[in-house]
């Protein structure tokens, strides 16, 4: 007790506690890791490797990588907007899997994740026939995207409707 105001223990004490402190390394490792919301590159290719879900597409006989900034059908795309389109591959994956996938779990599912982009849904097209139609223009990457994943019940055939980008006129 006699030395527990000492100016020289003290300072040892909150060097060492500072030494020591690793918050700020968990609260980094958690955004750009753990909190797929947020992380970034690395931290996506872990929950990439998780999910397994790689950053390769196909569609229509072209392959599309999700990385890196680049040009794809005429469209810029900046490397972060191409991190932002892993991130929702990967939270669609990951609804996927985790979804009771009933037309209305779907319905929350797609809409959760193209929230941003503008109105789209799920419905009963026919007996074991879904459809997904998206009230929006979506590029060919976007398609690529939802066509790959393909959210839908066992043995249910699922079909695809899109906004037609040549039959509109304004702004997207």
């Amino acid at each position: 007790g006699q030395y527990a105001n000492s100016p020289i223990l003290t300072t040892l004490d909150n060097g060492l506690q500072n030494l020591f402190d690793d918050s700020g390394f968990i609260n980094e490792w958690y955004s750009v890791v753990f909190n797929l919301a947020t992380a970034t590159g690395y931290g996506l290719d872990i929950w990439g490797n998780i999910l397994n879900r790689s950053r390769e597409f196909t569609y229509q006989g072209t392959r599309y990588y999700l990385q890196g900034a680049q040009v794809i059908d005429g469209i810029s795309f900046t490397a972060e907007q191409m991190e932002n389109l892993y991130r929702k591959v990967l939270q669609l994956t990951a609804m996927r899997y985790i979804g009771n996938a009933s037309v209305a779990s779907l319905n929350s599912l797609i809409q959760f994740i193209f929230e941003e982009d503008g109105e789209c849904y799920c419905l009963e097209y026919s007996p074991m026939h879904i459809r997904y139609v998206f009230r929006f223009y979506m590029n060919n990457i976007l398609k690529a995207v939802i066509e790959d994943i393909d959210p839908h019940p066992s043995g249910v055939m699922t079909s695809y409707e899109y906004l037609p980008s040549s039959t509109y006129f304004g702004f997207i």
